[in-house]
């Protein structure tokens, strides 16, 4: 676990889960022409650690935007009106929960990318209901794969980000806290001390590493193919 990069995000007064699937994302590169479904512009925070340096360039997707200008206003419920293998990546960046049609959307965007492109995205599991502007959906990783098998992707790896009850019970602990400097540090240390207990053999039931039935995590990560 990188501490720097789990400081830096800490201090920022971002989610345990936001933080630790940026870090997860930091593994991952974009290139070509990329869609962003579901951001306004480079600001969201995974942009931080997302490798870009191949991005040719970046279509926004944001259907409440009102930037009419540099952001396509696309229903994501919906069919999507971009042209078939338009797309080298996509990014997914915690939207599917969001999205009721999520099926449909999945394959629109199977659609739109192209021949060997690559979509990353992400999805919360044990976190809070959030209306953006509705929150609909949860997803274990067994039920992600099959959706996006369904889609007609391949290639499917699907990471499941901070494992373990420990770490699902810092998230919820560290959202009591709120947002000034004094308790922004002692949410960090709340944050490092589940992570390193975690990797207790006391604490492992249920991790997805030592327990394929029964687990703990705050939600995935996933890439795929075309």
């Amino acid at each position: 676990m990188n501490l720097n990069k789990l400081a830096i995000e800490c201090l920022k007064g971002k989610s345990l889960w936001r933080t630790l699937c940026n870090i997860k994302l930091s593994e991952f590169k974009v290139y070509g022409e990329l869609l962003d479904a579901g951001s306004k512009n480079l600001s969201s925070s995974y942009y931080r650690y997302l490798d870009t340096t191949q991005v040719k360039g970046i279509t926004f997707v944001d259907y409440y935007s009102s930037d009419s200008l540099n952001i396509l206003k696309v229903d994501l419920e919906k069919e999507i009106p971009i042209k078939d293998f338009t797309y080298d990546s996509v990014l997914l960046m915690n939207v599917l929960e969001h999205v009721f049609n999520y099926s449909l959307l999945l394959k629109e965007l199977h659609r739109i990318t192209k021949e060997n492109g690559t979509i990353i995205g992400s999805v919360p599991f044990m976190f809070r209901y959030h209306a953006d502007p509705n929150d609909f959906n949860r997803f274990t990783h067994t039920s992600l794969k099959r959706n996006l098998v369904e889609a007609g992707f391949k290639e499917i790896n699907i990471y499941t980000v901070g494992d373990g009850l420990l770490i699902s019970i810092a998230e919820q602990i560290s959202r009591l806290l709120p947002n000034i400097k004094m308790f922004l540090f002692f949410r960090l240390i709340l944050w490092i001390s589940a992570i390193f207990l975690s990797k207790l053999k006391i604490f492992r039931k249920e991790d997805i590493k030592y327990n394929d039935k029964q687990a703990s995590y705050l939600g995935l990560v996933f890439k795929a193919k075309k």
